[in-house]
């Protein structure tokens, strides 16, 4: 698995991965956004400081987007995952994670890691859970993580 810093480039594919019914079923805004929408936030996305966008390709083919928002503080970062839709069920969702964080953390070493999961998205709590990830508390619709130990 490669990871790499996204790019204007893989705009389209993000803003269709994003768009998939399953995706949007997990996401906290479900709804279709417009082109234009996405691509705003991509180009403001790709030049934040405070967010890093990072590509994992395996066998030269895109697997998905891992995004860290991090805090004013930069002691934090929320870490959210989405792979595209053909990568699902490959068992590439907790090695594209991992090799995400380890490519984030030679930047951001000391910075605690944390994740919001829908309950009813069991393969990400699966997924993040096999990365290290446990639960802080849990709540109606959502469950809260924070990294126990780096991935391996």
């Amino acid at each position: 698995m490669i990871v790499r810093v996204a790019t204007i480039e893989d705009s389209h594919e993000v803003f269709l991965w994003r768009n998939d019914e399953t995706t949007r079923a997990m996401a906290f805004c479900n709804e279709k956004i417009s082109w234009e929408t996405h691509q705003a936030w991509f180009t403001t996305a790709i030049r934040s400081r405070r967010r890093i966008l990072l590509v994992g390709v395996q066998d030269l083919l895109k697997v998905g987007i891992c995004r860290f928002d991090l805090s004013e503080k930069y002691d934090e970062a929320e870490v959210s995952i989405n792979l595209d839709p053909k990568a699902r069920g490959k068992n590439l969702s907790a090695k594209f994670l991992a090799a995400a964080i380890a490519q984030f953390k030679t930047t951001f070493p000391t910075i605690e890691l944390l994740a919001t999961i829908r309950n009813k998205n069991k393969p990400s709590v699966k997924c993040f859970t096999k990365c290290g990830f446990k639960i802080s508390s849990v709540e109606k619709y959502y469950s809260y993580f924070q990294i126990a130990f780096s991935c391996t």
